[in-house]
């Protein structure tokens, strides 16, 4: 009869009967990788207001959207002390300058999407090679009977080099001032000071860890 009713039992939660802690997962929020994303959060409000990884964080912009105001002001402001009769000034000329420009910045930015795309789509094609890369090798080693300690070390190895790659493209998108802090961060989390056995016999426990001597190794690098 237990039998039955598990059988009966629907592989897929009703709406509104998940449990708590499906609900916290099926929240929206941001991954914690640099190849995957929350399409979710793509149709609602919130997305006007992350700006995180956009062009509008950038000094470089608004510094050289001041200087092409002031510009302005100044051409403005000379054209009104200088010219008697603004009014027959001819601005044809301007006129098609401006739709010439138009059409070459909306060309440019449709260029800058695709290269955009096409950026991220390679980047996770190499995040999935890398995996797949690790995944044959272990199969190589276990197949050519390699003890397990050179296996798991192997494995580790990997695995870090994995959230060295992931942390190394979060600090490329962060200002100069703040990537030296962030590195910091990344190798203090890395770094543990138990066995690496330890992370294969405890499931909850990550695999990318490092020791103290393999951090001064690849710090030089």
């Amino acid at each position: 009869m237990a039998a039955t009713d598990e059988e009966k039992k629907p592989l897929l939660a009703e709406e509104g009967k998940v449990g708590e802690g499906e609900e916290e997962q099926q929240q929206l929020q941001e991954p914690d990788d640099s190849m995957s994303y929350d399409a979710r959060k793509l149709v609602t409000f919130g997305v006007f207001l992350d700006f995180s990884g956009t062009v509008w964080k950038k000094a470089s912009l608004w510094r050289m959207m001041g200087i092409l105001l002031l510009m302005s002001l100044s051409v403005s402001v000379a054209v009104a002390c200088l010219v008697k009769d603004p009014a027959n000034l001819e601005v044809g000329k301007f006129q098609s300058i401006s739709g010439f420009l138009k059409v070459v910045v909306g060309l440019l930015l449709g260029f800058f999407l695709s290269s955009s795309v096409q950026r991220w789509f390679h980047c996770t094609n190499g995040f999935l090679e890398l995996f797949d890369a690790i995944r044959g090798m272990q199969m190589q080693l276990n197949a050519l009977g390699v003890p397990s300690e050179r296996v798991q070390l192997c494995l580790r190895y990997c695995i870090v080099s994995a959230h060295c790659l992931n942390d190394d493209l979060k600090g490329d998108s962060l200002p100069a001032k703040e990537r030296a802090a962030y590195a910091k961060d990344c190798w203090d989390r890395l770094t543990t000071t138990n066995d690496s056995s330890v992370a294969w016999k405890n499931p909850k426990a990550s695999l990318a860890t490092i020791t103290p001597e393999e951090r001064k190794v690849l710090s030089k690098q």
